[in-house]
């Protein structure tokens, strides 16, 4: 269990780099607006610098002794916040309608992304058995932390990356489709 939360906060923390780096790649810098150097350092302060802050203060006694009894309140709350950013992200997208995208389209995608995620599901369960040979505790845990993507990383990400641009609706619509599916799966 440790392992698989070490690997979801690095692997998280990681992307938030990572992807970047990869956009710029892949798209080349005149489809991102913003300079990479300014991405990072939004980024810093979006993401990086909020969930320290947010791990330094866990770490304090007190913090902790008010934390422990009111688990399942707080874990409420953070559902109610992650919800806000979907439904914020939902409206801010669909304000506007999507540029030369049909419908079908959009189905298609809804119906490819669970297909892909399960894929990555099996890949990730295999190459735990068969390549790196752990016990099935481990095998488990790294095939449901290894598809996980999370919404209030990716999206911080995405505004951050296509700020101001019109098609951030589209650029965010699998990730919209996909947390929901993958929220489902996991399940």
């Amino acid at each position: 269990q440790a392992n698989a939360l070490i690997n979801a906060v690095f692997s998280n923390l990681l992307g938030v780099f990572i992807t970047p780096a990869f956009l710029f790649w892949a798209l080349g810098s005149n489809a991102i607006q913003v300079p990479y150097m300014q991405v990072l350092k939004k980024i810093l302060f979006k993401i990086v610098l909020p969930v320290s802050i947010g791990q330094c203060i866990r770490q304090i006694p007190r913090i902790q002794s008010q934390i422990a009894p009111n688990r399942r309140k707080l874990r409420g709350i953070n559902e109610l916040l992650l919800i806000g950013v979907v439904f914020n992200t939902f409206s801010d997208t669909f304000l506007r309608p999507l540029p030369n995208v049909k419908a079908q389209d959009v189905f298609l995608l809804a119906l490819t992304l669970p297909i892909f995620h399960l894929f990555f599901y099996l890949f990730t369960l295999l190459f735990m058995r068969y390549i790196i040979k752990t016990d099935r505790k481990n095998q488990v845990s790294s095939m449901f932390v290894a598809g996980q993507k999370t919404l209030a990383f990716g999206i911080p990400l995405m505004k951050t990356m296509f700020e101001g641009s019109p098609e951030m609706g589209l650029i965010s619509t699998p990730l919209l489709l996909l947390h929901p599916q993958q929220l489902l799966i996991g399940t």
